[in-house]
């Protein structure tokens, strides 16, 4: 299930790679995409408890029913979960998720933190990066 409020790095990253003609730098924006995706996928946390739930979903359900909405349904949702891992696990799923994926979208930043329509540069680490496989 995807969700609309998220930052969605993998667009940001698509639209940047499109605009994009070094191979390397395309790249390493497939890179961090990846590693972002991957990240997002993972659950850890509540699969050690026997209720996985994705990190994707747990920062949709905590930003949606307590944080910034009232969405009832995910409200209670996110109560099921408290249910069955308890609330300390789920808040801590909640922060190591946060923790991962916003140091891929500072890894993004680090490559077009000074792109604009006049400076049309993105900016990598001085290696090449080849497609994962």
């Amino acid at each position: 299930m995807r969700t609309r409020n998220l930052l969605n790095i993998e667009k940001i990253a698509t639209k940047i790679r499109r605009r994009t003609n070094d191979e390397g730098a395309q790249n390493y924006i497939d890179r961090i995409s990846d590693w972002h995706r991957t990240a997002m996928k993972q659950c850890d946390t509540s699969s050690h408890f026997g209720h996985p739930i994705s990190n994707r979903r747990i920062i949709d359900l905590w930003f949606n029913s307590e944080f910034f909405h009232s969405a009832t349904e995910k409200r209670a949702e996110l109560q099921t979960i408290h249910e069955a891992i308890g609330e300390e696990p789920s808040l801590f799923q909640l922060y190591t998720a946060i923790a991962k994926c916003s140091s891929f979208i500072n890894m993004l930043y680090v490559v077009v933190h000074k792109l604009e329509r006049e400076h049309e540069y993105v900016y990598t680490p001085n290696h090449h990066f080849k497609p994962s496989a």
